[in-house]
């Protein structure tokens, strides 16, 4: 049960400040945090990552959709069993960060992103929301879980 009220509130979390984002704030503000590592600005991402596909957002709508679907049912599989906590927290981030995207495109047609570190050079062109990030990492998490279970061996 914990690890769906994970996703949830991940999800939930994201959305309100998407919200929160999206009725407070204009393109041109900007928010500086941690001495300027964080920027809070507002975007709009019609594609996936990099606005990769932002040409076909019915494509990335059914994709992302597929995808979505796909990560409930092995959340689904999941739970019930033994232990398998960390594996269990990984499906969880994943599910929370992707439910809020998808959530996004469904409704607005655009997924919000707020966040910017512009002091990574690899990074200062690419904006993010929270839902992103936990992608990124149960994304992590399962990779490194998947180096050092036996079931992968």
């Amino acid at each position: 049960m914990i690890f769906i009220l994970i996703a949830l509130g991940i999800c939930g979390i994201d959305l309100s400040i998407k919200y929160w984002i999206e009725s407070r704030r204009t393109f041109s503000d900007k928010t500086e945090l941690l001495k300027g590592n964080v920027v809070i600005e507002k975007s709009h991402n019609n594609g996936v990552c990099l606005n990769f596909m932002e040409k076909r957002p019915n494509y990335v709508l059914g994709i992302t959709g597929i995808i979505l679907g796909i990560l409930i049912c092995f959340f689904a599989i999941l739970l019930p069993k033994k232990r398998k906590y960390f594996w269990k927290l990984a499906v969880s981030f994943m599910a929370g960060g992707a439910s809020g995207n998808f959530f996004d495109r469904m409704h607005r047609g655009y997924v919000v992103d707020y966040l910017n570190f512009p002091k990574i050079k690899k990074m200062k062109q690419i904006d993010f929301n929270l839902s992103d990030l936990f992608l990124i990492a149960g994304s992590a998490l399962a990779f490194i879980i998947s180096l050092f279970t036996k079931e992968s061996q």
